[in-house]
């Protein structure tokens, strides 16, 4: 049984709490503000009135008693009992064309994840500057210059954001997969093409995780330098290290951890996995092994999920009419697919929608529920390994999107 959520109150705290070009910030009332509310919520009160504020339930909004145009919008959300609510620190650049150019709208670009993580590192241990690949970041001037052009800088800033958030990243759980026919849901032809050519190569070193591990850090690394990403490389490289004599499990539960983060990596493996890129095999292919692993391997915690997914894609006529085509027939993804238990945030992305329901299928084809592994809980994430092989069952048009129903 679901344990009971609780309910969290949360106020607007931007500087302009309206602004269409300020990110959300969103700052949560005391517990005992909280109580009040709920309580107030429960009983179906329209208003509460604070020592400084009137809160209009009924309306969202907060209005100062003193100066009644001074109004923030209000929420409520519901948590998990387990869910601590910290507010993120995200650091930002200003994106604008011109950045010092005051009759513009502001415009501001995060940081990827990795970058936020050890800039707010270097900022707890009071850094006054931090290299970040092609670029100076001051951050007590709180400015960003390039390192090979002095003249070009521009403002960045450090806010903190609601942690409650829910969305579904879009490349991850939308860019379209590749799939192949097969003959049955038994068929093994389908088996990652990077894993096998790697396994072959490396089947002489049969369990030397140390070794495969320090292998997967390196080629993660050059990956990392090839694209221009040496701080997100280094942070991936380092993570990984630290647990190359940890048993299996732990191995794999740290590689599943960095995968879900928004970094280049997931998108490169998932890139090379569709295209069968030999390249990729030396670099990728220790990683992409761990991470298959979580099918097989014991003690490390996600469970086989047995229940309906969603992923929302883009497909083309083409595409769709093969699915038709194939309705009763066997097909496999070639790469790792991130579903989600939330069919309302899958359904925002794509033309088509795919219901995919575990219930009937092989323990080989099944989905690993790796919500609390995941840097991002919210999206509810459920992923599928490499080849994962199902049945179309239907194929139908609900509006403006197809759904794809398969087991």
């Amino acid at each position: 049984m679901t344990a009971t959520k609780r309910s969290i109150w949360m106020w607007k705290s931007n500087p302009n709490p309206y602004s269409d070009t300020e990110p959300e910030q969103w700052a949560q009332y005391s517990k005992a503000d909280c109580d009040t509310l709920e309580k107030a919520y429960q009983q179906k009160q329209k208003q509460v009135e604070f020592d400084s504020y009137i809160i209009d339930i009924e309306n969202k909004l907060q209005t100062k008693k003193s100066d009644q145009s001074k109004q923030r919008p209000i929420k409520r959300i519901e948590v998990d009992p387990d869910v601590k609510l910290v507010e993120k620190p995200v650091w930002m650049w200003k994106s604008n064309p011109n950045p010092y150019l005051t009759t513009e709208p502001e415009q501001w670009t995060n940081y990827s994840e990795v970058e936020c993580e050890v800039l707010e590192d270097a900022y707890q241990q009071k850094q006054k500057q931090f290299e970040l690949d092609d670029y100076i970041v001051d951050i007590e001037k709180s400015t960003q210059t390039k390192k090979s052009d002095a003249s070009k800088e521009r403002p960045i800033r450090r806010i903190l954001v609601d942690p409650t958030a829910r969305h579904l990243r879009e490349e991850r759980f939308s860019i379209p997969q590749i799939s192949r026919s097969i003959k049955s849901d038994s068929d093994q032809q389908h088996f990652c093409f990077i894993i096998a050519e790697w396994l072959l190569k490396n089947k002489k070193d049969k369990d030397d995780h140390p070794k495969w591990v320090e292998q997967a850090a390196k080629g993660i690394y050059q990956e990392g330098l090839n694209l221009g990403k040496r701080v997100e490389a280094a942070y991936l490289a380092r993570k990984l290290r630290e647990v190359k004599d940890k048993q299996q499990h732990e191995i794999v539960k740290r590689c599943i951890h960095l995968y879900t983060k928004e970094t280049f990596l997931y998108k490169l493996i998932n890139k090379a996995l569709r295209e069968e890129d030999k390249s990729k095999v030396d670099t990728l292919g220790a990683f992409c092994y761990y991470i298959n692993l979580m099918n097989y391997t014991q003690g490390f915690g996600p469970s086989f999920h047995t229940s309906t997914v969603y992923r929302g894609m883009t497909l083309t006529r083409e595409e769709i009419s093969d699915y038709k085509a194939s309705i009763g027939k066997y097909k496999a993804w070639l790469a790792f697919n991130s579903t989600s238990k939330i069919r309302g945030e899958a359904e925002i992305f794509g033309n088509t929608l795919f219901v995919i329901n575990f219930l009937a299928m092989s323990r080989h084809g099944s989905g690993i529920d790796i919500t609390h592994l995941s840097e991002y809980p919210y999206e509810e994430e459920v992923l599928l390994q490499t080849g994962t092989n199902f049945r179309v069952d239907e194929v139908k048009e609900d509006g403006l999107r197809y759904l794809i129903h398969v087991t």
